[in-house]
């Protein structure tokens, strides 16, 4: 690997990272703040990005070894629990994993 490679490869990084911290600003001067796709991704957007936390989160989850995914499961319900019944995502998400840590730290331990 030359020097020039590694000064390229941090150059295109920076360059993205500037455009996609820089997309929703730009994208607001050309789409318009009350049109209905940006209406559609501020309604769907949080609820897609936490599917695929939960897809992400459950995908190497053993359910054939005990614990059987117990301390996942109710760590997950507890989350979804708390998000239906407050609505405040840094609750539901801080709570779900303080009680996944809990039931793997202590009870599952």
């Amino acid at each position: 690997m030359t020097i020039e490679y590694v000064y390229s490869a941090i150059l295109v990084m920076t360059a993205v990272t500037a455009a996609t911290r820089a997309a929703p600003f730009v994208s607001g001067l050309w789409v318009g703040r009350n049109s209905r796709w940006v209406e559609r991704l501020r309604t769907n957007l949080p609820r897609a990005v936490l599917v695929a936390l939960l897809v992400y989160c459950l995908k190497d989850v053993a359910v054939t070894v005990a614990p059987f995914g117990l301390p996942a499961a109710a760590a997950v319900a507890a989350c979804g629990l708390l998000q239906y019944r407050t609505g405040n995502a840094l609750l539901s998400i801080g709570a779900g994993t303080a009680l996944y840590v809990a039931l793997t730290g202590v009870v599952f331990s």
